[in-house]
């Protein structure tokens, strides 16, 4: 009977600990599903990230995120942040590629993650800022954005809780940065075909002006 009992306790321990595994991955997929559809449905990046972010933000429970984005003189500029308006996150917003822990990311296109950076060697010495631990946050981890296998930025998650980050969240996180990476690409073909629209009407006004 006991024997009988203990294994009715397992198979129960079982179901529920199936039951949680599910459950999860339906809410990772339900998130991925939102960012994707956030991406496709505007060409708006700055609206598209911040919206991205949020929905990060509350899917891994970050406190604070931040996007960074390539400009035409290869730096990296905070493009979008989590919550917005933070004072002391605004006091870095530029890094050169390869500069710090960001330049590294958004050169070599590979995540970085420090589970304590209060603690972590490593951290001081690759930091060019040590303004993380400034600010009093624990976790650092930083993913590429890409698209067409290009580095065009970086997603940059703190939170206050020193952690490791599961190789789903892991995952789940690189996905979503993917997508992000789809939006930057999505803006930059729409703003070079609106230029190259722009120019061809004035050349054709210069055209009419010149037959007259």
């Amino acid at each position: 009977l006991i024997h009988s009992i203990a294994s009715e306790i397992g198979v129960g321990v079982e179901n529920a600990r199936l039951f949680e595994e599910t459950a999860k991955t339906a809410q990772r997929l339900s998130a991925l599903y939102t960012v994707t559809s956030t991406v496709n449905q505007s060409l708006e990046l700055d609206r598209v990230l911040q919206e991205v972010i949020g929905k990060m933000t509350e899917i891994f429970h970050f406190d604070t995120m931040r996007i960074y984005i390539l400009n035409e003189w290869d730096e990296l500029y905070v493009r979008a942040s989590y919550p917005p308006g933070r004072e002391d996150l605004s006091r870095v917003r530029v890094f050169r590629r390869g500069q710090g822990i960001i330049g590294r990311v958004a050169d070599s296109g590979m995540p970085m993650m420090f589970e304590d950076v209060q603690s972590d060697p490593s951290y001081r010495e690759l930091s060019a800022t040590k303004n993380t631990q400034g600010t009093g946050f624990r976790l650092f981890a930083a993913f590429p954005i890409k698209t067409r296998l290009k580095s065009v930025g970086v997603v940059l998650c703190n939170s206050k809780e020193a952690r490791r980050l599961t190789s789903e969240e892991i995952q789940l996180i690189e996905s979503m940065s993917d997508q992000i990476g789809v939006a930057v690409g999505n803006a930059g073909l729409f703003y070079e075909t609106k230029q190259k629209s722009l120019e061809l009407e004035q050349a054709n006004v210069e055209l009419v002006e010149a037959n007259r």
